[in-house]
This record gives C-alpha cells, sequence and structure tokens, in this order.
C-alpha cells in the first residue's frame, strides 16, 4: 500500500498534547461522502469530536442555510468554539416546492416562473 493511501492517525497526538474539540456535520444519505465516513472520522479524532448529522437527508453541503438546526450548532461553533455533544441529530432541511417549466403553467397568473418571451 502506498503512503498517501494507509489512513491517518489524526486522534493520536504526541505525549501532553491534545486535539482541540472538533465539529463534523454530515447527512445520512450523502452520495458524494458517506455517513459512516462520518461515524469513523468522529471515531478516530476520540471524545473531543462531535457529530451532528441531518437525519434522513441525501444531500451534500450541508451547513450553509438550508437547515436552521445544524446553521445554529456550526455557527455557534464557529462563533464560541462550544460543542453540542458527542452525537446530535437535526430533521431533514425541507425539500423544496416542485417548478414546472410548461408553458401554459408559467403563463398562469399565480405561475411560480415568469411567462416565456
Amino acid at each position: 500500500m502506498r503512503e498517501r493511501q494507509r489512513p491517518v492517525a489524526v486522534g493520536e497526538l504526541p505525549a501532553g498534547q491534545r486535539l482541540p474539540r472538533t465539529l463534523t456535520v454530515a447527512a445520512e444519505r450523502d452520495g458524494a461522502t458517506p455517513y459512516r465516513g462520518a461515524l469513523e472520522l468522529q471515531r478516530r479524532l476520540g471524545a473531543g469530536a462531535a457529530l451532528v448529522t441531518e437525519r434522513a437527508a441525501g444531500s451534500h453541503g450541508v451547513a450553509g442555510g438550508r437547515n436552521a438546526c445544524v446553521d445554529g450548532h456550526v455557527e455557534r461553533y464557529l462563533l464560541t468554539g462550544t460543542t453540542p455533544g458527542w452525537r446530535v441529530t437535526c430533521a431533514p432541511h425541507p425539500e423544496p416546492a416542485p417548478v414546472t417549466l410548461d408553458e401554459g403553467a408559467a403563463s398562469a397568473p399565480r405561475a411560480l416562473l415568469p411567462p416565456l418571451v
């Protein structure tokens, strides 16, 4: 196995040093970064690692505006360094309302899209 393919012992530091508290955010059904990877990262980081999970969500990039619960934990961590606990779960973010590109629907008085020109 080549050197760069070996797992890194991220939680092991020289004697007398401690890894600062960390926050990991993950979605249970994220296809780009599988959830089991977040669980493994938390295990490797050790007792100071917190994991915020968006339940039943399948999108990548969980933090940043779509889920107030997740964003609250992330903002608190960034502003104060406080983590929410070992494992915290948040409900999934709301699904967007479907939008049609149908010409008839676009010209309807209550259309979500402007009429086609």
